[in-house]
């Protein structure tokens, strides 16, 4: 019965690992089927890449065909290609001297009997030829004229493109104007010439305030008008300076009363600026001051007249 037992445990463990084998190998060639289908995508996308280039490349060759084709329709001349052939075929083969008199008495010119006479027929040749040279100069001035007409044109263009972007420039650039609030119920622990940075922009025509900072740097030269209103914490006093370029265009002082009542301190001032030119609103005091905001302090200003 022992024996029995083991050898069934016996047979059962290499069940087992075949059984664990076979779902080793079945994995495997999952793994190799998913990388084969990964490799066939990304053989498959290639293959797209590769016929819209082609594509590309048969459009373009296209287009160069017709160009070529419309450049030889105009250029080449019917007439005097057919007059080109007549001659090299005269050159080419011996005319009996009965028809070569037959002939210029058809085309009334005379025959060709004397030295004097080829001298004559070299001449009109010469002039036939003069008159071909003319005719093909001729078309080819015109071809020239259509080229330099349509770059005329092209230029007319680029240049009615570029005063459209101008004029849209100018018209962007010409009007300045910006509006910030602050927003904070109050701004706490201002320190001596810290930087009023009224967060809240309500308009910024011209792109020159940066609230980040609090800045307003002038986009376009000219006269310009700046009005500032700060407000007072509740029982709190603030002094606040608005300048340009570290000089001081105007002083702002407010002192809130105790009870709960806020004081508020505008000023408006007018003055000339240079592109690149800074104005900002600085607190001077106290130290550790504070500010109230939530609207009742803003920061104002308006390009007046350009120069």
């Amino acid at each position: 019965m022992s024996a029995t037992n083991h050898n069934l445990q016996t047979e059962h463990a290499t069940l087992l690992q075949k059984l664990t084998d076979q779902e080793i190998t079945i994995a495997t060639l999952r793994t190799d089927l998913d990388n084969q289908k990964s490799i066939s995508k990304e053989s498959s996308r290639q293959t797209a890449v590769l016929q819209s280039t082609v594509n590309g490349m048969g459009v373009t060759i296209a287009k160069l065909k017709r160009i070529f084709a419309s450049f030889q329709e105009h250029s080449n001349d019917k007439t005097g290609n057919k007059f080109y052939k007549e001659i090299k075929q005269e050159d080419t083969k011996e005319i009996p001297a009965s028809k070569l008199n037959s002939s210029s008495q058809h085309l009334n010119l005379p025959s060709l009997d004397n030295n004097n006479n080829i001298s004559l027929m070299d001449a009109d040749i010469s002039e036939k030829s003069s008159h071909l040279g003319s005719l093909l100069g001729f078309v080819g001035e015109k071809v020239g004229d259509t080229k330099a007409s349509q770059r005329i044109k092209d230029n007319k263009t680029r240049h009615a493109g570029l005063n459209i972007v101008n004029s849209k420039q100018r018209a962007a650039t010409n009007f300045v104007a910006f509006h910030a609030v602050l927003t904070p119920y109050h701004i706490d622990h201002l320190g001596d010439n810290d930087n009023i940075r009224f967060d809240r922009v309500l308009l910024n025509e011209g792109d020159g305030y940066h609230n980040q900072h609090g800045l307003f740097i002038t986009p376009k030269p000219g006269f310009y008008l700046f009005s500032v209103t700060l407000a007072t914490n509740y029982d709190g006093p603030f002094f606040a300076e608005l300048r340009k370029n570290g000089a001081i265009l105007v002083n702002l002082s407010g002192n809130g009363q105790a009870g709960g009542y806020l004081d508020q301190s505008s000023v408006t001032v007018v003055t000339k600026l240079n592109a690149g030119d800074e104005v900002w609103v600085v607190h001077t005091g106290p130290v550790d001051g504070s500010i109230f905001g939530n609207y009742f302090s803003s920061f104002t200003g308006v390009l007046l007249a350009d120069f």
